[in-house]
């Protein structure tokens, strides 16, 4: 049907209209009435809509958070539709970011691995310490990942490595008297001494406690 003419299209469905029932009329007059809405809106003028970040681009398209007009540019694709970066940015952060009580559980967990991390290096295996190091810290980091409901950021890996080297450090100092090694070449350090003997003689305490550390944010980040 031609629409170009509003004239005579209101007169061909007021014809239309008065063939019908009255039961019938009443429909086909609200959806006339709609129609004929729909008409007179798109023949107004439309003003151009650009992009809050490119304005020089005309877009359609906006946030399905704050309405604000984006461009296929600076879009962000979601779940619940495009959002712009702010929205998606808050909103991921919100989805990531743990809470005070999880903050604190992952930080348990970092401190009680890195206490028997911090001892169970002190046995020396050889590359073999550095293999179990490895597994121990996917496990750590598989237990961080529980307490924090997997939620994956920067903040849950710094928590939990702060944890094990705070827990390895406070598990040797308790433990120094039963493992300070007999050592003359250099002076006794006291307590300090279970930090040094991390590296002296060998290394591979240290190397493996690195290991659990880095196999932790690792199992945290990626898996």
């Amino acid at each position: 049907m031609n629409t170009s003419n509003p004239a005579k299209f209101a007169k061909t469905g007021r014809a239309v209209f008065l063939s019908l029932s009255l039961d019938q009329s009443s429909k086909t007059l609200l959806y006339w009435a709609r129609y004929l809405e729909e008409i007179v809106l798109m023949s107004e003028p439309e003003t151009d809509i650009t992009c809050i970040h490119h304005p020089k681009v005309p877009t359609n398209l906006r946030c399905a958070s704050c309405g604000t007009p984006i461009c296929p540019h600076c879009l962000v694709h979601t779940p619940v539709g495009a959002k712009c970066r702010d929205c998606a940015t808050d909103r991921a952060n919100m989805l990531l970011r743990p809470t005070l009580l999880q903050s604190l559980a992952a930080c348990i967990a970092g401190l009680v691995g890195g206490a028997v991390a911090g001892l169970a290096v002190q046995f020396d295996l050889g590359l073999l310490t550095i293999f179990l190091a490895i597994l121990y810290g996917s496990f750590v980091g598989k237990v961080v990942l529980m307490v924090v409901g997997r939620k994956r950021s920067t903040s849950v890996e710094v928590i939990s490595a702060v944890g094990i080297v705070a827990g390895s450090i406070a598990a040797r100092m308790l433990a120094a008297p039963s493992l300070q090694t007999v050592d003359t070449a250099r002076p006794p350090f006291g307590t300090i001494s279970v930090l040094v003997d991390l590296a002296v003689p060998t290394p591979i305490p240290l190397i493996s406690l690195i290991a659990v550390i880095l196999a932790c944010i690792t199992r945290i980040r990626c898996f």
